[in-house]
């Protein structure tokens, strides 16, 4: 897709947000939580370096483009699904443990997430071509699925964030 290295370090920095907002989930550790939120600014301002890299290359096809911008706002919206999920756990009074179902629920999501960033930055460092595994993408079809199905709120911004992760692999293949 392409090889910049604004869009290289937003997908670093939003991956390592992502991976402390679910530990804090799991660990109910409020501490790393508020560290994701703390760190919010900075992908903010990725988001504008990227957005601005890719504006500033000589001649793109608009198509391209726009293909190129979606995605980084794709990784935006990811940015602050996660940014969601460490709010809630950072703001919760004595954030009890989640229980065994939710917390396969997460482990999941972070091993699904986890595969998927590194797809994603194999791509957007030219280290490969931009293909995604299907288990991957069904794994997180799955979690967002459960996630509908049940009414809290933890489970609803998991799903949340798999939606996410599901959109900016589609925006990442649309931009290749």
């Amino acid at each position: 897709m392409n090889r910049y290295a604004e869009i290289d370090a937003l997908l670093r920095s939003t991956h390592q947000a992502f991976l402390t907002s679910l530990h804090a989930v799991l660990e109910a550790d409020r501490g790393s939580a508020a560290a994701v939120l703390a760190g919010a600014r900075l992908r903010q301002a990725q988001v504008a370096d990227a957005e601005g890299a890719l504006r500033r290359r000589a001649w793109v096809p608009a198509p391209q483009l726009a293909r190129e911008l979606a995605f980084v706002a794709g990784i935006a919206r990811l940015g602050a699904a996660t940014d969601r999920l460490a709010a809630h756990t950072a703001g919760a009074d004595a954030a009890p443990a989640p229980s065994p179902a939710l917390s396969r629920e997460l482990t999941a999501l972070a091993d699904a997430g986890d595969r998927r960033f590194r797809q994603l930055i194999a791509g957007a460092s030219g280290g490969g071509p931009n293909r995604f595994d299907q288990g991957c993408a069904r794994a997180l079809f799955e979690i967002a699925d459960h996630s509908s199905l049940a009414a809290a709120p933890v489970v609803e911004l998991c799903a949340g964030v798999a939606i996410a992760l599901l959109d900016v692999g589609r925006q990442a293949q649309a931009a290749a």
